[in-house]
């Protein structure tokens, strides 16, 4: 098999006193050489793309990761820019979060410039996620952006970054 994930346009290296970043993160996991796709599901999931928000919430163990993936690879990359992020405990950090996402936008192709990505040192998550927007609404694609693994995330960050991120995506 070949791997025809986009290249990031830029090298990517870790912040002075950063952790490295995990490209597996930003990417959906492969799928598996005998699948059964829920394809109803995945048709529902995609017809709702005009959405501002698409939840699939399921007890762990149901799939969701591996429909996601489906809809991700149903996705016509030509027309949409495919945004992929796998969340674990670390990203609780709102800073490590952001980080994450502009490392997931940039590798889906939807924010090109660099100078655009790259946060001020001393900005604050919320400042660098307000860049983000701005890059997203500039650029004038059209984005998903995937977030496996929601759940680990606790209510501050969803209501200091997430939801912001919802109110003011274009």
């Amino acid at each position: 098999l070949m791997d025809l994930s986009p290249e990031p346009s830029f090298p990517i290296e870790p912040r002075p006193g950063s952790r490295a970043l995990a490209p597996g993160k930003v990417q959906p996991p492969p799928l598996p050489p005998v699948q059964h796709p829920r394809e109803a599901l995945v048709r529902r999931i995609l017809a709702g793309r005009g959405q501002t928000l698409t939840l699939l919430a399921a007890p762990p163990g149901f799939g969701k990761t591996l429909t996601l993936s489906h809809c991700y690879e149903a996705l016509d990359s030509r027309l949409v820019r495919r945004c992929w992020l796998t969340l674990d405990a670390a990203d609780r950090d709102p800073t490590c979060l952001m980080h994450y996402l502009r490392f997931s936008l940039e590798a889906g192709g939807a924010l090109t410039d660099r100078e655009l990505l790259e946060p001020p040192a001393c900005s604050r998550p919320r400042g660098q996620l307000d860049r983000l927007l701005g890059a997203l609404t500039a650029s004038g694609r059209c984005t998903v952006l995937m977030l496996d693994g929601l759940e680990v995330l606790d209510r501050g960050i969803l209501k200091d970054l997430l939801l912001p991120l919802l109110d003011y995506a274009p």
